[in-house]
């Protein structure tokens, strides 16, 4: 109950100072046992701002000493234990941490950097603690580089079609994978219909060796796919464009990126040029015509169509004069039954991507992570999905 309030109009502050009423009976907060108070301890915490007053509740709480668990301070209703903030204060700081930059934050609140930080890693606890263990159907796994020889493993679920992170883990092999698999029950290892990734052999491995039919459940990314035929059409372009007559090569000057547009979304002011480039750079424009052959490929409306468009494709391709075009065949001819599992599942990474691009935004927004355990905190707290604002004890 509220024993006295004190305004500080010179510090803008009030202090709501509570006691307790006589006779109160105490147990542990682990067992909840009977005990008797072995102790007091005076505490402090911050609370809602009244107008612009800063609040502080002051209390003295008592400690119990119990047999099994030792001495234990008794829980109070306004604050999780040991905490320097009242919930209803860490539940306004997590709204606002969602939304603004820490030092934002920190501003507004009139808080450090430090108790900022802290009321996050807290929620991120928090959240992970009350997940359950729910089947996963459509997973998505992905690498993203965060910083100097940093790398980082994100598994991201998109059954509900928002994406929402996982799993994160620094590095990117088979063993970072595994990690995931082994976190997971039976029940949810089983309820996977499908896992869409790039052609990673270490993240294929993994799959095949915990998920039960991982062969037919593992989709090779489409745009990983498209990523690496960009790479052999500029790769083209270059050694093409380098051997050219100076005449020739200035007319290919800024051409760059039209050669990796879709052909309906070229911009109409470059069409007619780009259709004289396809005149003077031809194998350039070859190279152009097997990335949009293979483009195709994902827009047939059943695995038997694509099956029999691919195995044209790889046979026209095989034979091609480019070996950047050649290359990409042959990777697609090791990986052709992954490939065709997109028929079945109609997975990609879109979404993964998506979320790599967030995670850079909190990486150039913080200028970089020197702490790999901090940014994977951050990832959590903002793409997890989790329930982290603090509840009153029933």
């Amino acid at each position: 109950m509220v024993e006295a309030v004190e305004m500080d109009t010179a510090r803008e502050t009030v202090t709501i100072e509570l006691g307790l009423k006589e006779g109160t009976i105490w147990g542990c907060p682990v067992c909840q046992k009977r005990m008797h108070v072995h102790g007091w301890e005076r505490r402090r915490w911050r609370h809602l701002d009244t107008q612009q007053f800063k609040t502080w509740i002051e209390a003295e709480v008592p400690t119990v000493r119990c047999d099994e668990h030792g001495a234990q301070q008794v829980r109070v209703p306004w604050a999780e234990p040991y905490a320097r903030f009242t919930m209803l204060f860490e539940e306004v700081a997590i709204a606002l941490l969602q939304g603004m930059t820490t030092a934002a934050v920190t501003k507004r609140l009139g808080i450090s950097w430090d108790e900022a930080d802290g009321i996050k890693q807290r929620a991120v606890r928090r959240g992970q603690s009350r997940q359950t263990a729910r089947v996963m159907q459509h997973l998505r796994v992905d690498e993203k580089h965060a910083g100097h020889k940093l790398w980082l493993t994100v598994v991201s679920c998109v059954d509900d079609g928002k994406a929402r992170v996982v799993y994160v883990a620094e590095g990117r092999d088979q063993e970072t994978l595994d990690a995931f698999w082994h976190g997971l029950t039976d029940e949810q290892i089983a309820g996977i219909e499908s896992v869409a990734m790039d052609m990673s052999e270490g993240y294929t491995n993994s799959v095949l060796l915990h998920v039960p039919g991982g062969r037919q459940k593992l989709v090779y990314d489409r745009y990983h796919v498209a990523q690496q035929m960009n790479k052999a059409v500029d790769e083209v372009r270059r050694s093409e464009q380098a051997a050219m007559a100076k005449e020739e090569a200035k007319t290919m000057k800024g051409s760059r990126y039209w050669w990796l547009y879709h052909p309906k979304h070229l911009p109409r002011r470059v069409k007619g040029r780009f259709r004289r480039l396809q005149d003077i750079a031809r194998k350039t424009a070859k190279a152009w015509e097997f990335k949009e052959l293979l483009r195709e490929f994902w827009e047939c409306p059943d695995r038997e169509t694509g099956h029999e468009h691919l195995r044209e494709w790889l046979r026209r391709a095989l034979r091609s004069a480019s070996a950047p075009v050649a290359k990409v065949a042959r990777m697609c001819k090791r990986h052709i039954e992954n490939l065709l599992t997109f028929f079945a599942h109609r997975s990609t990474n879109a979404s993964a991507e998506a979320v790599n691009s967030r995670i850079q935004s909190l990486i150039n927004q913080a200028c970089g992570y020197r702490n790999p355990q901090r940014l994977i905190t951050e990832i959590f707290f903002h793409y997890g999905d989790l329930d982290l604002a603090p509840r009153f004890p029933q």
